[in-house]
């Protein structure tokens, strides 16, 4: 009888998931790289810097990334401009808001009101009459210009609704269509009562 061979030796399977590991990282690391490339745009650049780091959780190094993102041109200055007008709206909104509450509180009186047609109250300051006779003409002229003015955008505005409303997948009828178109309309109403209140002014 011959010898019998002695059996292979059993796997190293801690090494083999090492390697697993290791190699998988090493893809992991070029996919990384190569979808991080510094891109140049009309508006900017967009660039991406690595750093040693580690991992706060396993306390193993890692590779940080940042992303810096550039604007050209007078692209940062425009923004810069954007920035200072909506935190300058936002302080006057900020200072009204005392007013509006006062005004809030206070009861409403009408005997403080002036009489309609009339600029002022007599023996203090101009008292025209604008209800009727060259006044009136001259606040319907106003009026009439001004709405002139004010139609284009307002006929702008309702296609614009429409066309959106459309691309939604509303239908003219529907719920929601009619909310929208109503809201645009008290809008208008309001615009064309200023007018009337500027020009009677």
């Amino acid at each position: 009888m011959g010898k019998k061979s002695a059996p292979p030796p059993a796997p190293d399977y801690t090494q083999a998931a090492e390697k697993t590991a290791a190699s998988s990282q090493d893809a992991q690391t070029r996919a990384d790289w190569s979808n991080r490339p510094e891109m140049d745009t009309p508006w900017g650049k967009s660039s991406w810097t690595s750093q040693a780091a580690v991992d706060p959780a396993t306390g193993k190094p890692v590779t940080q990334w940042s992303n810096k993102v550039s604007l050209a041109g007078g692209q940062q200055d425009a923004l810069d401009d954007q920035m200072a007008i909506q935190s300058g709206k936002s302080d006057i909104a900020s200072g009204m808001m005392g007013r509006l509450n006062e005004s809030y509180r206070k009861p409403y009186d009408p005997s403080q009101l002036q009489d309609y047609g009339q600029v002022g109250k007599p023996g203090q300051g101009l008292t025209t009459d604008i209800s009727g006779g060259a006044g009136a003409d001259a606040r319907t002229r106003i009026e009439n210009s001004m709405w002139e003015r004010m139609q284009p955008q307002q006929q702008q505005a309702q296609a614009g609704l429409e066309g959106k409303l459309q691309n939604m997948g509303l239908t003219r009828g529907s719920e929601a269509w009619n909310r929208e178109t109503q809201r645009l309309g008290d809008q208008q109403s309001r615009e064309r009562f200023n007018v009337m209140a500027q020009g009677q002014a």
